[in-house]
């Protein structure tokens, strides 16, 4: 494992550094967007993961559910790694996995596979029928996300439906 930065650092320094990176958890999951365009405009990188708890500002925006933080992140070359997606499917979250799924994002198929599995598993691969409520989302209605984003589980792998038509 990497070490952190700030090792050899003044003990004063590191924690400097944690509560710096706690007031930007923060402002991650009360979704301060300004805030946090602010410190992308100064630098901050987007995909770099938190020395306080190794995980990235997009996991912190999707288990927050601070769609425009998400959409922020992903606009600035954020990641969609499976920390992410899966905090989005297991915190019964369908508009962020759809938003992490949108065709312009350069998703990994191995990190759709494995957070879809976990899906697939909680709801033995059926869809919800009937009206979403917004309010009440179930794990169908995750499930149904990932297959409108195009993304389906066959033969154990992973394959975007729009690669499957058969005419």
């Amino acid at each position: 494992m990497a070490e952190p930065c700030f090792t050899h650092a003044p003990p004063g320094l590191v924690k400097q550094s944690q509560v710096l990176e706690e007031a930007l958890q923060d402002m991650v999951r009360d979704g301060d967007v300004d805030a946090v365009e602010g410190l992308l405009d100064a630098g901050l990188d987007v995909s770099a993961p938190q020395e306080t708890d190794g995980r990235t500002l997009l996991y912190h925006a999707c288990l927050a559910n601070q769609p425009a933080v998400v959409n922020l992140l992903l606009q600035r070359g954020a990641v969609v790694d499976f920390e992410s997606l899966n905090a989005a499917a297991m915190r019964l979250r369908p508009a962020l996995v759809r938003l992490l799924l949108d065709p312009k994002w350069d998703v990994d198929d191995d990190v759709v596979d494995s957070a879809l599995i976990n899906v697939e598993r909680m709801t033995d691969g059926k869809i919800h029928e009937g009206p979403i409520s917004p309010s009440k989302p179930k794990m169908s209605d995750v499930l149904l996300a990932f297959r409108e984003a195009g993304f389906c589980r066959e033969k154990g792998f992973v394959r975007l439906l729009s690669l499957i038509h058969i005419s």
